[in-house]
């Protein structure tokens, strides 16, 4: 895992957050957060158990993956959208790995709660900062998932 990706990932994604953040309707807003609540308690009620079923990841990725998007198309600038999109799979993937470490996946769920509570108060900067440091640290945990499959080789 280069530094490309996540810089990539991080310039867009937060250079955009204000623009993108603002034309988020109250009601849209209310949506997304209740579909992360839903998933983010089915996949903690999972890992709490000692399992995390692959359709219980993958639902909370799918809506992990909207709210992304949705940012990224909110911010109305389409060169920026298609960048984003040819570096998405990539993206998906190294969330997939995450969501492999219930440690390092619920901190990126807490962190999704802290950018949804940001945008609720229409803290914009707060929430800017906050997708900043989430992509970093998701780029750590990747880092660290990457140690750990070479020290089972």
């Amino acid at each position: 895992l280069g530094a490309g990706l996540p810089e990539a990932r991080e310039v867009i994604e937060t250079t955009f957050f204000v623009r993108a953040a603002k034309s988020i309707s109250e009601q849209e807003l209310a949506q997304l957060v209740a579909e992360f609540e839903r998933a983010r308690a089915a996949l903690s009620a999972a890992y709490d158990a000692g399992e995390a079923p692959e359709d219980v990841r993958q639902a909370y990725l799918r809506v992990d993956r909207a709210f992304h998007d949705r940012l990224i198309q909110a911010a109305g600038n389409n060169y920026w959208i298609r960048l984003y999109y040819n570096l998405r799979d990539r993206i998906e993937l190294y969330g997939f790995q995450l969501s492999r470490m219930p440690d390092r996946f619920r901190l990126a769920m807490a962190e999704h709660a802290q950018i949804m509570d940001a945008l609720d108060k229409r803290d914009f900067n707060k929430g800017r900062t906050l997708m900043r440091q989430h992509i970093r640290n998701t780029r750590m945990g990747i880092l660290e998932f990457r140690g750990n499959e070479l020290g089972d080789a």
